[in-house]
């Protein structure tokens, strides 16, 4: 999967000591998110990976291809996932944070984050990384697959702070599904989780969310 998918890279003005990699959700590309890399244009020693989903049939959309990191068989049978496909971009998720490493910078210093469908595969892929990460900015999600991520999940996730936005109206992803998730991460798993819910939004980026995701990414990796 690594081989044939491609990211939108901004590299880091300054000396490179922190990396964020952020994923956009179903129908979007890495583009369509490169704009929080120039909003935080002063951040200049962090480098910005915004990866791009393969191209795939989804089924709720009648099978139309588009950018997607699963398939969604449902948008209300939710306890239905594609496990495949989503173990499938949480291991090429993994592998981008592997290359960083590799290139000299310490999970600790790496931010992982995502909206819809990006933010369940940052879950995914974070709480299941064997090295505690400099934080999960997770944007209108919920916990995918929770057997599986139960069996799989690492003490490690437990020192990683996260941050999760939902809006109370979102006729996607219900807020009810997000606070259960909070919920879950906090009593279950014992993270240090921070989440808010955002009152008489819909689906998306709102300009509180973006706020305090921003104070966020500041405080994790905000120092040089």
């Amino acid at each position: 999967m690594a081989s044939k998918l491609s990211s939108v890279i901004i590299p880091s003005v300054q000396k490179h000591t922190a990396t964020v990699i952020f994923l956009h959700g179903l129908g979007d590309s890495g583009q369509g998110w490169s704009f929080l890399a120039q909003e935080w244009s002063h951040l200049k020693h962090i480098k910005w990976i915004f990866p791009n989903a393969p191209l795939a049939p989804v089924t709720v959309n009648g099978g139309m291809c588009m950018p997607s990191w699963y398939d969604i068989y449902s948008f209300t049978a939710l306890d239905k996932e594609d496990e495949e496909g989503m173990m499938r971009s949480r291991n090429y998720v993994q592998g981008l944070i592997e290359a960083e490493m590799k290139d000299g910078i310490p999970s600790e210093r790496i931010l992982l984050g995502g909206f819809s469908q990006g933010c369940m595969i940052s879950f995914l892929a974070g709480l299941t990384f064997p090295k505690t990460l400099a934080g999960l900015a997770c944007l209108s999600g919920f916990l995918p697959i929770p057997e599986t991520l139960k069996r799989l999940f690492r003490d490690e996730a437990k020192k990683t702070p996260i941050f999760l936005a939902y809006q109370s109206y979102d006729p996607v992803i219900p807020s009810a599904l997000s606070a259960a998730a909070a919920k879950t991460l906090d009593s279950s798993f014992g993270c240090n989780v921070s989440s808010k819910c955002y009152d008489g939004f819909e689906h998306g980026l709102t300009p509180l969310s973006f706020k305090d995701l921003g104070t966020f990414v500041e405080t994790v990796i905000g120092k040089p």
